[in-house]
């Protein structure tokens, strides 16, 4: 189950073929494959609809007619908000894996073909990625955080190390960290510090002043429209740890994470 959500919940629109021969985009599913899908977002959602409600088995009883009209009602409205989640948590990995593919030499073509959309729309959701416009990094950290213990160690958390190309480390003038869809923490990146590790695939920055911005700073970047948010405000960023840019002019309404 756990192998089967991950392959399909958004993370393998585009993926590199580990065959030897390079890259390799994803087909389209195939009918039993889409079926497959169905049965495993059925068993996901209805698994945490149930821990979400009062009573035990209810799917199983709902599936039998053994429910009451109220505990019908209770189940169907928790599997309604379990299901605004994922719809919400899936748009985030998707615009994840088309800022990604994008950074990596896919055009809107290749998002358009993989993700169904029209070329039209993908060009509304994206066009920005496409161009030389300056961009925050949006941090997604796990929930209540991941290094909670200090500054110094969440900053060193927040750095990286994070895959990402040089077109983003060129543009990259900030970092927007984002916890439960959150807005905690500002840094402005110094564009002479990024850093890579021994693979040579992975990336993290250096903050001006190796800390966060105060209020005044992050008023005034939010008057010049460079961040998404400030911090308290919502961002549709993934729950998971990830990093994905924002390009400045993009709509967060038009480009969801």
């Amino acid at each position: 189950m756990a192998n089967i959500s991950l392959y399909y919940l958004g993370m393998d629109y585009l993926r590199v073929a580990d065959s030897g021969y390079g890259t390799g985009f994803a087909r389209e599913l195939q009918s039993g494959e889409r079926l497959l899908l169905s049965h495993a977002l059925f068993e996901l959602v209805v698994t945490a609809a149930e821990r979400a409600s009062s009573g035990s088995g209810g799917c199983a009883r709902y599936l039998a007619d053994s429910l009451d009209p109220a505990e019908v009602r209770e189940l169907q409205l928790s599997v309604a908000g379990v299901c605004a989640v994922v719809a919400e948590q899936i748009q985030a990995w998707m615009a994840v894996a088309a800022e990604t593919a994008l950074d990596h030499a896919a055009d809107l073509g290749d998002i358009a073909s993989v993700t169904g959309l029209g070329r039209a729309e993908a060009y509304d959701r994206w066009r920005r990625t496409e161009t030389n416009a300056a961009v925050a990094l949006v941090i997604s950290q796990p929930w209540p955080d991941a290094v909670p213990q200090s500054s110094k160690s969440r900053y060193d958390n927040d750095r990286g190390w994070w895959r990402l190309g040089p077109s983003v480390r060129h543009d990259a003038q900030y970092a927007v960290v984002v916890v439960d869809r959150r807005v905690r923490r500002v840094y402005a990146i110094d564009p002479t510090g990024w850093q890579c590790d021994s693979s040579g695939n992975a990336w993290r920055f250096e903050a001006i002043g190796a800390t966060t911005l105060t209020q005044p700073q992050i008023d005034a970047a939010m008057v010049r429209g460079v961040l998404p948010a400030r911090p308290g405000e919502r961002f549709p960023a993934p729950l998971n740890r990830g990093c994905t840019p924002w390009r400045v002019g993009t709509d967060v309404g038009s480009n969801p994470r």
